[in-house]
């Protein structure tokens, strides 16, 4: 009597550890599709938020910045970026004449988020001046860069078309320069940190496209200003 009591209690401790460890199962199973649901909610909602941006415009596909890739810093407001989407995309329609489709883009590197800015909206030809009509433009670009405090980078790039003048001997030269230029309108007109800013010159070592048509060349002429996340 005493040996089946024994049994029928070792049957009993058995069964409460297999409850236990079943109810264990069954939280972390709820757990995990708690987070799935999270996930495809996040997802959802930063699909969202690139679906009101103008992307008719050309300047920006949400894939660039949501897809396999990760998100840019939780610091980014989307709001923000949302707004200077528009009004890049208002001043291109303002200025249809001078700015094409493409001339200006935003796309999404490993390093952080960057503007790619066609030199002929920034430069006369073989010079580092900025142009009047070029500050309309780094002005809006400079409202979004006041709401956010990530280090930025402002890279000059050039075609492979030689240049030799007293003033710039080759294109390093000129690419270097009118990536200055655009860092003195920051940090000397629009009152900017310098300490926030550094600046790079490639000349023609980062060709977007292969230099073999004027209007590839015209692409390889660019300023690109990075927005570099937090880890860079």
């Amino acid at each position: 009597m005493a040996e089946n009591e024994q049994e029928e209690s070792g049957s009993e401790e058995i069964a409460g550890w297999v409850v236990t460890f079943s109810d264990l199962m069954t939280l972390l199973l709820t757990f995990f599709v708690l987070l799935l649901s999270m996930s495809s909610l996040d997802r959802q909602s930063i699909s969202r938020i690139f679906s009101m941006l103008p992307g008719k415009s050309g300047l920006m596909n949400h894939q660039a910045w949501y897809g396999s890739k990760e998100l840019p810093d939780e610091e980014w407001n989307y709001n923000r970026l949302s707004e200077l989407m528009t009004r890049v995309s208002e001043l291109q329609r303002k200025k249809e004449s001078e700015i094409k489709p493409g001339d200006i883009k935003i796309i999404e590197k490993s390093k952080g988020m960057v503007l790619i800015i066609a030199n002929k909206i920034l430069f006369e030809k073989g010079k580092a001046t900025l142009t009047p009509k070029s500050r309309e433009l780094l002005d809006v670009i400079g409202d979004f860069l006041d709401q956010c405090n990530n280090k930025i980078s402002i890279e000059g790039h050039s075609d492979n078309t030689p240049i030799k003048t007293a003033q710039f001997p080759s294109n390093w030269e000129l690419s270097g320069a009118r990536a200055l230029s655009v860092l003195e309108y920051f940090t000397r007109v629009r009152a900017m940190p310098s300490s926030r800013f550094k600046i790079a010159a490639f000349g023609d070592t980062r060709p977007i496209v292969p230099n073999t048509t004027e209007g590839n060349k015209a692409r390889n002429r660019r300023i690109e200003i990075v927005i570099l996340n937090k880890n860079q």
